[in-house]
């Protein structure tokens, strides 16, 4: 049984190698010439506000902070998220 199970899992092996080769030859994906491609990555850059931007909110910040006198420290009614306490066990 052992036998049988044995040559399943070989022929389950060389099966995935032959599909393998079949989606990507080995002559045109550099598998057998030990030679590695660099892939040109670029990181994709989210453009961020414009200076225009930036200053006109910096504006509305001292406006505001000009009306009001000072900041108030954010005090939350409910206790956030991070300062639940959770049980952990010692045997950690």
């Amino acid at each position: 049984m052992n036998a049988l199970k044995t040559m399943l899992i070989v022929s389950l092996g060389l099966g995935s190698t032959w599909a393998a080769w079949q989606i990507a030859p080995a002559a045109t994906s550099g598998m057998l010439t030990s030679v590695a491609y660099a892939q040109d990555v670029s990181p994709e850059i989210e453009a961020g506000p414009s200076t225009a931007e930036i200053d006109e909110q910096l504006k509305q910040i001292d406006a505001a902070i000009a009306q009001e006198g000072e900041v108030k420290e954010f005090k939350p009614t409910e206790p956030l998220s991070a300062d639940t306490a959770i049980e952990m066990s010692s045997e950690l």
